[in-house]
Parts: C-alpha cells; sequence; structure tokens
C-alpha cells in the first residue's frame, strides 16, 4: 500500500519527465535555418505502406501520379522532418562504391547502415532514390591501383572524364566493381519506399563544360580496344583504309585522331562515334548487371546536359543512346531559368516517353545575393514548366555554396520562396505529373554536326533555333538526330533544321519521305549543306532550291528591309540576320554590282522577304512545303515575332494557347501545357511572368468551332489570381513579376 508522501513523489517525477520531455520535443521541432517551417513532431513518424511504380510516362505512389520533390542529403530524423515541414516526399543521397570491405563478393550486412537511412526516410513518408557512386573508391582498390596511371586520358595529356576516377576500359574496375552493382541491387532494391537507383552521377567520358576540346580516352588499353572495335567492324585494313581515305599500315598501328582535322573527318567522326557507343556501352553492361541481380529494380542515370553546352562532342554523352536502358531519365544541370526549361523539354525529346528527372539542380550563381527571391522563383519553377516530372534540389546541408542551411548561399528570405515552391509541387501531384500536351513542332537536334563541330557553336545554333519558335509559345520538342526515322516524324506537323544542321543518309532519307508525305520544314542557313564528313553537298530536291552560295561581296550581316504584306504585323525595324546565302541566281551575272541597287535575281518559289542587299532571304518552295531562312540561326525578338508570323500566316500553324500583351505574344511570360492524366476535359497551364515587372496578359484558347467546344478559364491554384477584365474563354489576368501560376482549364 502506498503512503501519501510516496504518491507526491511519483506525481512530481511523472511531471518532471513529462517536461523534460516536452522540453526535447520542442527542441527536435526547431527549424534547421532561419526562414524554414518548425518540424513535424517525432511521433509523425509510421511505417511506410506505400506502393511504388514506373509506367505509362509517369511515377506512381499508391495508383495517384507522384511527382518526387526533395533535396539531395538531408537524411536522419531531423534532416527528413524538416523535408516534410517543407511538403518534400522524396529524397536522393549516395551508396559509395567504398562501402565495399573486401575484394570480392560483398557482405549484406555492408549495407545495412543504408537500409535503415532508406527505412528511416520511409518512416517520414519519404520516396528514397539511392546513387550508386563509383567515384567514391574504397582504400584497398586505391592502394593496388594507381589513379594516376588508370585514369581517362584526354587528349591533351591531362586526366578526364567526369566522376570517374579510373578508366572505363581499365579492366580491373570492370572485373572489380560488379560486386558492388549485385549486392546494392539485391540488398536496396526490397526496400519497399525505393522508387529507382541511380547508376553514376554525372558520368563523362571526357572534358566537360569548361573543357569542350579535350577529347578521351587516350591510354594505351583505351587505344587497344578502339583497335579491336575497328578490325571486327571492317575485318580487313583495305576496308577500313577505304572507308576513312587514309593508308593505316596496320591495325595495330592505328592512333584515334586528337583534333578533327589530323586523320581527316571520317576519322574523326569514328572515334567520336565509337567514344559515345563505348560510354553509352558501359552503362548497358552496367544495367544487365543490376537487372540480373534484381529483376524488379527501376533505374536512372544522371546524365549532365553536355548537349546545350561547349562538351557536346567532348564529353562522350550521347543521351539517346544512354538513355535506353532507363526507366526514369535522369539529368543534373547547374545554370539559369532559360536552360533549365531548354534542358527539361530536350530531356523530354530524348526520353522515349519515359519521366524526366533532374537529380541535381539548384538556382544560380552559388551566393546568397545572386539568389533572390524572384530568381528563385522562375529558376525553380523553370524546369517544372519544361516538363520535368520530378526535381531533386542540391542540397540540405549547410555547404557554402548550395546548402540550403547556409546564410552564405541562400538568405531566410529567399529560403522561404525555396518553402513555397516544394509545397505547392508537394501538394498539386496530379497537375504536375500529368503529361505536357504533345507538340507539333520539333527542332533537329544534328549529333552528327556537333561531333564534327566540337565546342559551343552547334548548341548554341540549336537552342537559340529552338527559343525563336517555343518562346512564341508553340509546343515544340527536340528532335534527335537518332530518331529521326518515320514513326517519330509522324507525329510532327513541321520539323525545324537549324544552321549546320546535318542528317546521316538514312535519317536524311527519312525526312525527305516525310516532306514528301505533306510535312513542313523550315530551314535556315548552311543547314543540309554538307555530308556527315562536312565534304559540300547539293541540297535535297525537296528544298526546292535552285542555287545555294555566299552572297555577293561576303556581305553576311544584313537587315530584313521587305517583307511579304500578309506578315506585316509581326515585322519590326532593323530586324538584322547574320550568315547570309543567296539561293537565287542572277539574271545577269555579268553585270557590275551597284551598292543599294536592286540586283536582278530568278527565285524559284514565293519570297517572303528581302534583305538590304535587295535579294530573297526567306523564300518559300513551290509546292508551299519548305520556308529556307538563308541565314544563321540566332535569336531575337524581331526574328522570332517574324517567325512567328510565318507560322500562324503562311503555314496557317496557330497556336493552342497563347498569352498576348496588347495583341502580341509576350515572349517574356512562359507557358506550358498540359492534358490530365484522367479526364480528357480537364487541362492545366503553367505560367511564368519572367520580366521583372509586372504584366497585364490575356490569354488565348483554341478557337471554338462545331466539333470543339473549346477550353475556358476555371481557376488558378498557385496564387489566386483572378481574371480584371474578359471572359471565361479570353480572360485578361495581371501578372506578379517573376511569379509562377497555374491555371487550370476546363472543356
Amino acid at each position: 500500500m502506498q503512503t501519501k508522501s510516496t504518491c507526491l513523489i511519483v506525481v512530481f517525477l511523472l511531471a518532471g519527465f513529462v517536461w523534460a520531455e516536452s522540453e526535447s520535443e520542442a527542441e527536435f521541432r526547431k527549424p534547421l535555418a532561419d526562414g524554414l517551417p518548425s518540424l513535424p513532431p517525432m511521433t509523425a513518424r509510421k511505417s511506410w505502406t506505400g506502393k511504388l511504380s514506373v509506367h505509362d510516362g509517369m511515377m506512381w505512389k499508391d495508383d495517384k501520379p507522384f511527382f518526387p520533390i526533395g533535396y539531395t542529403f538531408g537524411t536522419g530524423d531531423k534532416g527528413s522532418a524538416q523535408a516534410v515541414a517543407m511538403g518534400c516526399n522524396a529524397v536522393h543521397f549516395d551508396v559509395g562504391w567504398w562501402i565495399c570491405p573486401a575484394p570480392g563478393p560483398v557482405p549484406e550486412e555492408a549495407f545495412n547502415g543504408i537500409k535503415e537511412e532508406i527505412r528511416l526516410a520511409g518512416q517520414w513518408g519519404m520516396v528514397a532514390f539511392p546513387l550508386l557512386s563509383g567515384h567514391y573508391v574504397p582504400g584497398w582498390f586505391i592502394d593496388k591501383y594507381s589513379k594516376a596511371d588508370n585514369s581517362p586520358l584526354g587528349s591533351d595529356g591531362n586526366s578526364t572524364g567526369n566522376w570517374f576516377p579510373y578508366s572505363t576500359h581499365f579492366k580491373p574496375m570492370r572485373e572489380e566493381i560488379p560486386n558492388f552493382w549485385r549486392a546494392a541491387a539485391k540488398a536496396l532494391t526490397p526496400e519497399p519506399n525505393v522508387m529507382s537507383l541511380n547508376y553514376w552521377n554525372e558520368p563523362g567520358y571526357g572534358g566537360q563544360w569548361d573543357h569542350g576540346d579535350q577529347f578521351a580516352d587516350y591510354r594505351p588499353f583505351a587505344i587497344e580496344d578502339y583497335r579491336r572495335f575497328l578490325k571486327d567492324k571492317y575485318k580487313t585494313l583495305e576496308a577500313l583504309n577505304a572507308v576513312h581515305k587514309w593508308n593505316y599500315a596496320s591495325f595495330e598501328a592505328v592512333q584515334p585522331p586528337r583534333k578533327p582535322e589530323e586523320l581527316g573527318r571520317r576519322a574523326w567522326l569514328e572515334w567520336m562515334r565509337y567514344g559515345q557507343d563505348y560510354f553509352a556501352g558501359f552503362f548497358e553492361w552496367e544495367d544487365g548487371i543490376l537487372r540480373k541481380a534484381a529483376p524488379d529494380i527501376r533505374l536512372a542515370n544522371k546524365k549532365m546536359a553536355s548537349l546545350v553546352d561547349s562538351s557536346a562532342a567532348s564529353n562522350g554523352l550521347n543521351w539517346a543512346k544512354m538513355g535506353r536502358c532507363e526507366d526514369i531519365f535522369g539529368v543534373n544541370i547547374y545554370n539559369s531559368g532559360l536552360t533549365y526549361r531548354n534542358v527539361a523539354e530536350a530531356a523530354r525529346g530524348y526520353a522515349a516517353g519515359k519521366p524526366v528527372v533532374f537529380f541535381e539542380f539548384n538556382v544560380m550563381p552559388t551566393n546568397a545575393e545572386g539568389r533572390t527571391p524572384g530568381r528563385v522563383r522562375t529558376d525553380l519553377w523553370a524546369p517544372v514548366l519544361g516538363g520535368a516530372k520530378g526535381l531533386f534540389i542540391f542540397c540540405l546541408t549547410d555547404d557554402p555554396a548550395h546548402g540550403l542551411l547556409s546564410d552564405k548561399a541562400v538568405s531566410p528570405e529567399a529560403r522561404k520562396e525555396y518553402v513555397r515552391f516544394t509545397q505547392a509541387v508537394g501538394k498539386y501531384q496530379r497537375e504536375l505529373e500529368s503529361p505536357n500536351s504533345p507538340a507539333r513542332i520539333a527542332v533537329l537536334y544534328s549529333t552528327t554536326a556537333a561531333l564534327q563541330t566540337p565546342g559551343g557553336k552547334i548548341p548554341n545554333y540549336i537552342t537559340q533555333t529552338y527559343d525563336l519558335f517555343r518562346n512564341s509559345h508553340y509546343a515544340v520538342d527536340f528532335l534527335p538526330e537518332e530518331f529521326c526515322n518515320s514513326e517519330t516524324l509522324r507525329r510532327y506537323q513541321l520539323i525545324v533544321l537549324p544552321s549546320y544542321s546535318i542528317l546521316p543518309p538514312k535519317e536524311l532519307a527519312a525526312l525527305g519521305e516525310w516532306v514528301k508525305e505533306g510535312g513542313n520544314v523550315i530551314a535556315f542557313g548552311h543547314s543540309l549543306s554538307t555530308n556527315e564528313y562536312l565534304e559540300p553537298v547539293d541540297p535535297p530536291a525537296w528544298m526546292g532550291l535552285i542555287d545555294r552560295k555566299p552572297g555577293p561581296g561576303d556581305r553576311a550581316g544584313m537587315t530584313i528591309e521587305k517583307i511579304a504584306v500578309l506578315l506585316r504585323p509581326y515585322h519590326q525595324p532593323q530586324t538584322q540576320i547574320s550568315g547570309v546565302e543567296m539561293v537565287s541566281r542572277r539574271t545577269d551575272p555579268d553585270k557590275k554590282l551597284i551598292p543599294g541597287a536592286a540586283m536582278d535575281v530568278k527565285t524559284a518559289g514565293r519570297v517572303l522577304a528581302v534583305h538590304n542587299d535587295h535579294y530573297p532571304t526567306i523564300v518559300q518552295s513551290a509546292d508551299g512545303k519548305v520556308v529556307y531562312c538563308c541565314f544563321d540561326s540566332l535569336y531575337s525578338e524581331p526574328m522570332r515575332s517574324l517567325l512567328e508570323g510565318i507560322l500562324r500566316e503562311v503555314l496557317h500553324l496557330k497556336q493552342n494557347v497563347r498569352m498576348t500583351n496588347d495583341d502580341v505574344t509576350d515572349a517574356g511570360v512562359w507557358v506550358s501545357p498540359r492534358q490530365d492524366y484522367k479526364d480528357a476535359n480537364l487541362r492545366y497551364l503553367l505560367v511564368i511572368n519572367t520580366h521583372m515587372r509586372k504584366r497585364t496578359v490575356t490569354l488565348e484558347l483554341v478557337e471554338k468551332d462545331a466539333k470543339d467546344p473549346g477550353w475556358r478559364f476555371e481557376k488558378e491554384l498557385l496564387n489566386n489570381l483572378t481574371p480584371i477584365d474578359g471572359s471565361p474563354e479570353h480572360p485578361t489576368f495581371r501578372l506578379d513579376a517573376q511569379q509562377a501560376y497555374l491555371l487550370r482549364l476546363r472543356k
């Protein structure tokens, strides 16, 4: 029997325990940095019950659309709780090769800590995307094999190959690292909150964006692999010499070129394509090992965005080939909002219907001063607008360059914008994971041109061409050269050829057949002017050109001065052009040219524009299928507007949706329509006002007709935006500066 004093002691002890527990709970719930929300209590942890899948171009959780949003790193109770408080639902982190304690098969218990990390994330409701980091090499391997002697060797004699301390040709690595892959696949795939594993971190075969002239791999054992490839392909030395137009003494004497012109363009293209094929083959080899070890595994890579920068040739990445074995098309990129959007849209073109995920990105530059609230909003929303179906921001740490928790990297005010973004994405899963509306226009990405002209020239022409059409609010795809076939081409009404585009014979034939069947082409200066070896060729007959040569007097820079009447509403004075070609034929070639005087020329087809040397500079073929722009495909607002006029008035291809200011398409307001995955009468329009000022714009939707009742604005979801004028079919809005909006449209 207890006495009264004993009961009082117990009461006081219990009160002290509760007070101490409350104090501990309060301490746990403190945000990890100013500007972040309070953490949920530890009692929020629950057993994971979700079911994950990937199909129909989307990720799914419990049979509902799932858009993974989260940070790289930031696991454990505190990191997971903070991420959940910010609306995140996923986490991405490393699993290093160095987890393997010794050579040979890896014991299952080596992964116990990683599995606990994954399970803890699951208790907070987080989906895990572990990365198999092959660049974290075990000490026992380093001790045995020198990195300095076995790393990828660049054409300049220096180490290369991003995140590859050892060459992919190095046999000891190829013999040992599969033990890590098999063990990781078997240990981690059964965890129910793992969506996918990543093959490697930011893989690169050669030089990255700041080493666009450093090619790979020139280690002696890598060159031996190349020689074996040539011997298997050509069988005889005579056959190899005939194709390369060279005089190799033997297969053993073959040396890969270190510069494009060194052994001729044929040998160069062979070497560049071999590098891309070999590097993609490395991951196909890894893929086979992983899937054999764990048949239910889902896989992604973390490809760098080399196709839009100066390393398009040097880095050895071919997105089309590397994407063949992925279930989720993964990308890493650090740049700006426009590039994030372009890269997301390019990735959709290469992903072949698979969901696109940015596994690392962040607002740039790498300091708190540059990460203003407005820039945070536009840069974070840009890849979503571009069609990314999953995002991981780098990173939930106190890293002084990128860490969300560092005041040097992010200010408290900007952190609030990060939180608003992740909370919005976490909330609107269905809307943002639903597929982007299909495009009717595609811009060719010529891999051959990029390989034959290393550096940023070709990627620059391609991306600026893309912007010329997409910024007029058309849905546009990137069309990889590798996908230029009849099946892919028939999805589109218009194919655009940037300047200096090249197509191999098979792909060129497919494009020609598509044009004959009724497809339209807009081609820019010097496109299809050479074969794949940069040897000059006549333009294909379907282009409808009677001639093509440099302009008289080598006057490459001009101004468009006279245009067809129907294009005048779209023409702006001083529309400047460069790289001018002449596709007309002078009727009196011996007549002396007088500056400023009209030139007598013969032109096939319809003249749409003339420049200040008074000969045609935009010509439509006689059959109306091809529009040839006799100049470089570089971006300017006047050129964007003129091309919009050609699409709308000449080719009769109007936008399905656009936002206008004073009846003119507002290129600084970005739009991205998407179709609800389930309801055919429901659409969404993601909008970003990139202007640093407010904009008044009117939404134009597809016009009504007898068969289509048309679309109307129903509601804005992110900021409660309401029309200031107009009807539901044509509402007018006042958009805040550097702000994103999500409109719901109903038929």
